[in-house]
């Protein structure tokens, strides 16, 4: 069992000094933050292909000279100050490394293997799990950093980069000799799962194939490379990908490292299982692991159904890509999937990364959407090594406008993704946010001036998905006013259940059940320029529901109907962040109905006011100190309603839900939402004076 000692029961140890901030995030934490020379957690994959791009960008570029010279300086304190890092040790899970009480991601410090910050209230943790976890960290940063130092190793000629990189490949092998450290995890992987192992076999693929040629890379170090490393991990790797029947975020990550390691080795077996494998290769990924519309239509988000898994996904895939393209010989004469040509192998690509910049809002921020992410640090630009490498490899446009963005409030191009992949140069031109629908990801955008909203329907949740269908989100002035909470990391079990749950969404549950059973889904909108409106309806065999949204800020308004054979319970629920005060109680009901349950994932709805009305009820948010929202809402039938204390992620991030409870055969309910910084202007219900506009 985990041990969880806080500061003050520990003996007294000083913690370390806090490290100097640099440019690049681990995505899933704002406050873990590394050097350039360690490069960005999820990585992206290359090698010796692209030396020439870098060498002509030194010679021609300003800024990767800039670049160039950072990471000569890093490098140099790097290979000065300290070993490699790679102890020998079990590895753990990534998701463990999360704070029990804050759901914070734990910051990693290199120097601090038995003492894990929680950033939100400086509390320490220790424990078996943690460490097992930091050691996964460690090694990960370490063959990154190998990675780099091969490059600059190759770029300058010194001889202390590659002798730094020799004795991280020494130390590797010595670590892929612990077979015993393989026994209890996913298919034998020696770094607790096939995924892990297959970024670090790609990285190393990645600095073996750079030094490759060199002196500092004799045959005979190769020999012990493919001996010690290659040959002890591929077949596991090989076992994995047999055993996984659908495309899945982990089988493109396999996929790199049987295309890396196999061209490294002149294993043309594995190149052409890792591209051609007729269910886990990567023409099958692009072929079937994108979300189609009923046509068979894709827009481009991958089919797990959840930001971040999309992002990761997308980067070995698009590694894969940028190997296939060098040169023009993308396919060596493979048989690709019916109806998937080359140019289509492209745009599809494209599209994995123009879907999410279709989602962004006026601040780039994303909208989570399932696993993984909190809702105020998944943004646009902690992808913007991946849009380097898209926008170098694939060009056009729309990439250029998506860089734009990212770049756009004065952020330097820093990144060692820039230097390897990136363009020359980017336009200046921002693209407008403007409304959209993305029909396969079952989606709809309504934007106007600093106001975002969106309505989320589909099928039944895949992957990662959540349970989030008829759910809505709301952005305005740059602030998140109501959102897919996403998920922290696996190992809090409870909270993930509450993340992924029904009653923690901005949508509607069917006599309480925590899951939604959908049986059919229709998403529709209406996007002129004078007018946004989008529709939901979702049916099964226990009920029809139906929501409409229609944007006109400062107000979004909201109509529903629910209807089903048999009088069902209706919840509907919304979790706006910040505290809450019930401006109108409405006139109070005699009505009858179920408590709401306390078990399972209701528990995490604290401090409960009860009230029940005939007439409209009015709450007012408090979002952030100059920003307010104020809802009304009106129902056809009796209700009661519930205000609660609920988490947000991370935990501390607190909402303030509202319930609203009828049961009836037939149900209508409306609401107004208006964001506000000084003085509402709804002081009364609406009434009828904000009619939708019919969807066709």
């Amino acid at each position: 069992m985990t041990n969880l000692s806080r500061n003050a029961n520990e003996e007294k140890v000083a913690p370390p000094e806090p490290l100097a901030p640099y440019h690049h995030p681990y995505v899933l934490s704002p406050y873990t933050v590394g050097p350039l020379a360690e490069d960005v957690w999820p990585p992206i994959f290359w090698g010796p292909e692209r030396l020439e791009e870098v060498r002509r960008k030194l010679e021609h570029v300003a800024w990767a000279r800039d670049i160039f010279d950072t990471l000569c300086r890093e490098a140099r304190e790097v290979v000065t100050t300290e070993e490699p890092q790679l102890p020998i040790d079990r590895i753990g899970w990534r998701h463990s490394f999360f704070s029990p009480v804050s759901s914070e991601h734990l910051t990693f410090d290199r120097r601090s293997p038995h003492q894990y910050v929680d950033p939100h209230d400086q509390t320490f943790y220790t424990g078996e799990e943690y460490r097992y976890a930091w050691f996964l960290l460690a090694h990960e940063r370490t063959y990154r950093l190998m990675r780099t130092l091969a490059l600059l190793y190759r770029l300058t000629g010194e001889s202390a980069f590659a002798a730094w990189v020799v004795n991280g490949l020494d130390k590797a092998i010595t670590m892929f000799a612990q077979n015993h450290l393989r026994e209890g995890n996913n298919t034998e992987a020696l770094y607790f799962q096939p995924l892990y192992d297959a970024q670090i076999l790609s990285l190393l693929a990645n600095t073996c194939a750079l030094l490759q040629g060199t002196p500092a890379y004799p045959d005979t170090l190769h020999q012990r490379v493919v001996e010690g490393i290659f040959n002890q991990a591929m077949p596991y790797q090989i076992h994995y990908i047999e055993k996984r029947p659908i495309p899945h975020n982990m089988t493109c990550y396999v996929d790199a490292s049987l295309l890396f390691v196999g061209k490294l080795l002149g294993r043309k077996d594995w190149v052409e299982h890792a591209l051609y494998h007729p269910v886990s290769g990567f023409y099958n990924m692009l072929a079937n692991g994108l979300a189609q519309d009923t046509d068979g239509n894709i827009d481009g988000f991958w089919h797990e159904d959840t930001q971040f898994y999309h992002f990761y996904s997308v980067c070995p895939l698009l590694s894969i890509y940028g190997q296939l393209a060098e040169g023009g010989n993308r396919n060596d004469g493979g048989i690709l999937p019916a109806g998937l040509t080359e140019s289509e192998v492209a745009f599809r690509l494209k599209r994995m990364l123009l879907a999410p910049a279709e989602m962004a809002d006026s601040r780039l921020r994303l909208p989570v959407f399932g696993d993984l992410g909190a809702p105020k640090v998944m943004k646009l630009s902690s992808y913007a090594h991946v849009y380097e490498m898209g926008a170098g490899l694939l060009g056009g446009e729309e990439l250029q406008e998506v860089m734009a963005g990212i770049y756009g409030d004065g952020k330097p191009r820093a990144g060692l993704s820039a230097l390897v992949l990136g363009p020359d140069s980017i336009k200046q031109e921002i693209a407008k946010p403007r409304s959209v629908i993305l029909p396969a990801a079952n989606v709809v955008f309504l934007r106007e001036n600093e106001f975002q909203a969106y309505l989320k329907s589909g099928p039944i949740p895949r992957g990662h998905g959540h349970h989030d269908r008829l759910s809505f989100g709301l952005t305005a002035f740059g602030q998140p006013i109501l959102n897919d909470i996403g998920t922290a990391g696996y190992a809090e079990r409870p909270y993930v259940f509450y993340c992924r749950s029904t009653v923690s969404q901005n949508t509607v549950l069917v006599d309480d059940a925590e899951k939604q059973p959908i049986a059919a889904s229709f998403l529709k909108a209406m996007l002129p320029q004078q007018t946004a409106v989008a529709g939901i309806t979702l049916e099964d065999d226990t009920a029809r529901l139906q929501r409409q949204l229609k944007l006109a800020p400062p107000l979004l308004l909201l109509e529903d109907a629910y209807s089903s054979e048999n009088s069902r319970v209706f919840t509907w629920t919304i979790h706006p962040y910040g505290a809450a005060v019930l401006t109108c109680p409405g006139q109070p009901a005699d009505i009858s109905l179920p408590p709401l349950p306390e078990e399972s994932v209701f528990q995490f709805l604290k401090n409960r006011r009860y009230g029940t009305s005939t007439t409209p009820i009015c709450v007012d948010w408090q979002i952030t100190e100059n920003l307010w929202l104020r809802v009304w809402v009106w129902a056809n039938q009796p209700f009661a309603y519930i205000l609660a204390a609920s988490p947000g992620n991370p935990r501390h991030d607190k909402h303030t839900s509202l319930l609203v409870r009828t049961a009836a055969d037939q149900v209508a309910i409306r609401a107004a939402f208006e964001v506000y910084k000084a003085t509402p202007t709804l002081v009364t219900y609406p009434g009828d004076c904000f009619p939708m506009p019919p969807l066709e």
